[in-house]
């Protein structure tokens, strides 16, 4: 994920924030891998490798800047997540239903009318397109804007698309081989698995939940009045669809990552401030169906044992401090600290979740490194491991260079249900054809390099046989 470095000082007071270099370091060493950072417009943009583990709460910007919030020890000047919100208006210009039966469990919908669809304002046009991200009009830019300012999806409908006198939005099931052209112009076929957003009153699709949007209700030049639609999808309904329809977007991989429900409404929130700064007209209100699923239940943590599987010892006020810096709300009791995540922090469920966040935040580099003791029984010898090593070992002395293979043929006994290419639709029986081909291509190599000696290979991996799984060993030469 990309952010930049100027989004991020929004965040804070002035010159608050540290240089883009010490953000690198602090965030590398401390929470996510960092792929890359380059100059972008007069502005710097950090590549940031958000493992599974914190995609729930920190595929945003806002994110990022609460992470730097917690290692910096420095007061964020605006954090949206904490803002007290409320969706109150009720609109009666439109109409939200939910089938039940479907991925969907809440849906909150916003209609403003009177807006007009031009292009963005330049800050707008240049905090997208510093992160990659093509500018299209000031109504869907803020859709966008938003997607990345709290990693919360959501999307636009042109609201007089719809058919019927109140404009009905809702949820279902697709049906077997139903078809949807989606916006950019693709088509494409659903399976009774997936769940479509529906014009009610049509039972026409619209979008793929959590996916990508149509274009029967596409937002254009013309369009002035507006159906924002922030939903939560069931995030293992939402990766196999992406799966199947070999379609991954930004809104499918946050919602595959169990984002906090509660973003629902802070999205619905954020988004129709934006548009009706920068597109004008008039909120005529919101409406709501199914409820949002509470997280983040509180848990037990002793700072004994907080010390003991750190392998340091870190008092009670060094813990304190390190929950205060997370927004981690907590008690003390005797030692023991009742602690409750924020909402979007979906990955702390258990007592070494929050030991591991107070570890990554100490610092490991403060942690002594001690020798383990001797373990009072030595393990029995795993037999086809040892053999592996013993072959291994032995050829590599031989000169043998070991390779590995694609499991993934083009033959085979056992067939994927979803192939990944027509030439990767089974898995291997045999390592034999992997050598083959890494003999071949390796012949047709070598005079390149200024090498004509014989070639000697092998690989030790696993095939895949009708109703069982093998180890086996091949040599090439």
């Amino acid at each position: 994920m990309k952010v930049s470095y100027k989004w991020i000082q929004s965040f804070f007071d002035t010159d608050a924030l540290p240089s883009v270099e010490e953000v690198e370091q602090k965030l590398m060493f401390h929470a996510y891998e960092i792929e890359g950072v380059e100059e972008v417009h007069g502005d710097f943009v950090i590549d940031i490798d958000v493992l599974p583990n914190r995609a729930a709460d920190s595929l945003s910007h806002r994110g990022i800047a609460r992470e730097i919030s917690t290692l910096f020890e420095i007061p964020m000047r605006r954090d949206p997540l904490r803002d007290e919100i409320e969706i109150l208006l009720e609109a009666d210009s439109m109409e939200v239903t939910l089938s039940g039966k479907d991925s969907c469990s809440y849906y909150v919908a916003a209609h403003i009318k009177g807006v007009e669809v031009k292009e963005s304002p330049d800050w707008l046009k240049k905090a997208l397109e510093t992160i990659g991200q093509k500018s299209i009009n000031n109504v869907v830019d803020a859709t966008n804007y938003v997607l990345f300012e709290l990693g919360r999806p959501t999307h636009i409908f042109d609201a007089r698309k719809f058919e019927g006198d109140v404009p009905g939005v809702g949820t279902r099931l697709a049906k077997k081989g139903e078809k949807i052209i989606l916006l950019g112009g693709d088509e494409v076929e659903l399976t009774d698995s997936m769940t479509l957003i529906i014009d009610t009153n049509s039972d026409k699709p619209l979008a793929i939940g959590g996916i990508k949007g149509g274009v029967s209700a596409e937002v254009d030049e013309n369009t002035t009045d507006v159906i924002i639609e922030v939903a939560n999808f069931h995030p293992t309904q939402t990766r196999l669809t992406s799966q199947a329809l070999k379609l991954r977007t930004d809104a499918s991989t946050r919602f595959e990552n169990n984002m906090a429900d509660e973003l629902a409404d802070y999205g619905a929130v954020a988004v129709v401030g934006l548009i009706l700064k920068v597109a004008g007209g008039t909120l005529s209100g919101y409406r709501s169906s199914g409820k949002i699923n509470k997280g983040n239940t509180e848990i037990t943590v002793t700072s004994k044992r907080v010390s003991k599987l750190l392998g340091a010892e870190i008092s009670e006020s060094e813990i304190e401090n390190i929950l205060t810096r997370l927004q981690f709300k907590y008690f003390l009791d005797k030692g023991e600290f009742k602690v409750t995540a924020p909402f979007e922090r979906r990955d702390i469920k258990l007592p070494e979740d929050v030991i591991e966040e107070i570890g990554r935040v100490y610092g490991y580099e403060n942690i002594e490194s001690q020798q383990l003791e001797a373990p009072e029984k030595i393990p029995g010898i795993h037999k086809k491991f040892a053999y592996a090593e013993l072959i291994r070992t032995t050829l590599t002395t031989l000169g043998f260079t070991e390779v590995y293979t694609y499991s993934l043929r083009d033959s085979g006994e056992v067939k994927l249900m979803n192939a990944l290419a027509s030439d990767k639709d089974y898995l291997r029986g045999d390592l034999s054809s992997g050598i083959v081909d890494t003999l071949d291509k390796n012949e047709r190599q070598m005079p390149l390099l200024g090498l004509y000696d014989s070639e000697k290979i092998f690989e030790i991996g696993n095939v895949f046989l009708e109703k069982t799984e093998e180890t086996h060993v091949c040599i090439g030469v």
